[in-house]
Formats: C-alpha cells, sequence, structure tokens
C-alpha cells in the first residue's frame, strides 16, 4: 500500500539501534512499516520496542541496515564500492599461502568435483599413452559444451517481483578490468542485504538483491588472483541462510550454479574448500548442481 507525503512527513520518526556499536538511525515509521509486516508490529505493536520507541537490532551491520533505509524512501540501494588492491600479483591470505598456488585437494567431495572435470576430457596421464593419430579437439569438445551452456543457463537466471510491486529498477552493474580490483565488498553488500530481506520478508528488496548481484557476478571478470571474492561470498551465503525443505534457498543457487560455471579457477582455493567441509549442505548442493551436466 502506498503511503502518503503527508503521513510519513507527520510522523514522528523511530529509532534503531545498529550493530555492535548501536548506531542511530530515525526512520519514518510510514516507511519502514509498508515493507514489513514483521518491522510493523516491532514499531506498532505490543512488543516493548513499540513501548519504547525504539529497537537494537545488533545482528544487522550499519551499511546494510543504511542501505535498507535508502530503499525504502527510493525503491533502490546502492552497492559497496570495489577496492584496488596494490601488488596483486603477490596476494596472501591469512594462511600465508599466495591464492593463485594450486594446492591439495583433501575433501572426497573435491575429488568427485575433480572427476566431474575430467570425464571425456583428455588428462595428463592418457595424453602421455595415446597415439599421435588421434586429434585432441575431439576429446575436449564435451568438456567446453557442457561449460558454455552451464554459461548461458546462468546468464538466463531470473526471479519474479510481486505482482502488486512495482518491478526494480535496470542495474549496470561495473565491470571490472584488472586483477587487483577486489569485488568483496561488492558482492557482501547485495548478499547481506539478501539476508536482511529474507529474515523480515521483504519480498522486493529480496529480489532486487538478487537481480544486483547476478547482473554483478555475469559481468565479472574471475582473475586468479580474484577467487577468494567469490569463495567468501559463497561462505557467507551458506553460514546466514537457512536450509530449506525441498528446495534450495535461492542465493545459494544463485551462487553454485556460479561456482559450477567456474569450477577449474575455485576449486583449490583454501576458502571455498573450507566451505565444503564445514557443517553445511555446500557440498551435497554442488554434487546435484553438478549431476545434470553428466547426462
Amino acid at each position: 500500500m502506498t503511503v502518503s507525503y503527508k503521513e510519513i512527513a507527520t510522523a514522528k520518526p523511530f529509532r534503531f539501534l545498529i550493530g555492535d556499536a548501536a548506531v542511530e538511525f530515525f526512520v519514518h515509521p510510514a516507511i519502514v512499516t509498508q515493507q514489513s509486516k514483521s518491522l510493523e508490529t516491532l514499531i506498532h505493536g505490543k512488543m516493548k520496542e513499540a513501548r519504547d520507541g525504539f529497537a537494537c537490532i545488533e545482528e544487522v551491520d550499519v551499511d546494510t541496515f543504511a542501505r535498507f533505509v535508502e530503499y525504502c524512501y527510493t525503491g533502490d540501494y546502492p552497492a559497496a564500492e570495489h577496492v584496488v588492491v596494490l601488488d596483486a600479483s603477490s596476494i596472501q591470505h591469512e594462511d600465508g599461502k599466495v591464492e593463485h598456488e594450486v594446492g591439495e585437494v583433501e575433501h572426497e567431495v573435491c575429488e568427485v568435483v575433480q572427476n566431474f572435470w575430467d570425464l571425456d576430457i583428455e588428462s595428463s596421464r592418457w595424453k602421455a599413452k595415446r597415439g599421435k593419430g588421434v586429434k585432441k579437439n575431439l576429446i575436449m569438445a564435451p568438456r567446453s559444451m557442457r561449460r558454455q551452456e552451464m554459461l548461458k543457463a546462468f546468464k538466463e537466471l531470473s526471479w519474479n517481483t510481486p505482482a502488486q510491486e512495482p518491478k526494480p529498477p535496470q542495474y549496470g552493474a561495473r565491470v571490472n578490468r584488472e586483477a587487483c580490483e577486489d569485488y568483496t565488498d561488492v558482492f557482501l553488500s547485495h548478499a547481506r542485504l539478501y539476508v536482511f530481506a529474507d529474515t523480515y520478508d521483504i519480498e522486493r528488496l529480496r529480489v532486487l538483491s538478487l537481480q544486483k548481484l547476478h547482473q554483478s557476478l555475469v559481468n565479472f571478470t574471475l582473475f586468479a588472483e580474484r577467487t577468494t571474492d567469490i569463495a567468501l561470498l559463497l561462505q557467507y551465503a551458506y553460514q546466514h541462510t537457512p536450509e530449506r525443505t525441498y528446495t534450495m534457498d535461492d542465493l545459494r543457487e544463485l551462487l553454485m550454479r556460479y561456482v559450477c560455471c567456474h569450477l577449474e579457477q575455485i576449486k583449490s582455493n583454501s576458502v571455498f574448500q573450507e566451505t565444503l567441509k564445514a557443517e553445511n549442505s555446500s557440498s551435497v548442493d554442488l554434487i546435484e548442481m553438478l549431476l545434470p551436466s553428466l547426462d
């Protein structure tokens, strides 16, 4: 339901204390309550927050809530900015390993992934034994075709906006040009807003954040130095979205589809491997998403 400007302007702002530092936000109640039934109850219901005139939301970071507030007033929100990392060729992580070095894959799920890519593909061991008369391109074709089909399907992903809601604004995601451009914050700004919208049942914002993240991934060039950007995004998704019965969470599905398209580059990333080893369904989701490509 559309709220009149008079109703917005004449209402006393509601006070939100956000994050561990309890940063204050003052927002017109009508702007917030039209977005979410649970937030409407928080502001106008019988809960303590409604009586006190303020609410503490510690689990949400300040930047995410600021984007939500901007969305409430304008119908859109800005993504975080990318970060330029100096001397990208020698980027090291906390474990001291250079990201583009290929490590040992220890988890059995990763072995399944490796076996998937080896199907109908020329291996170095087989290459040494094959006769000179066998043409290499005849062996490589199935692998290339599978990947192209998955990339095409990923680019065509879409989500429906609720019928009564206005269509989300067009979004032109920036194209990264250099390996030194770190997109972790860009991706996570969309993912965190998705989790917020999913938690408070704000369907249009949930869809908008998915669409923006999808477009960002479509336009993203996955340099070897940038695999951790994707791995951290996937890790966040599995740490902050719920297990769903008979279906996969939309954010998880989006990211798993992207991972399947770029598995050759991501599979050796230590953060990616840690996510697969963690107590979540990521390894099962990955295998289930790869299986149709084996047909």
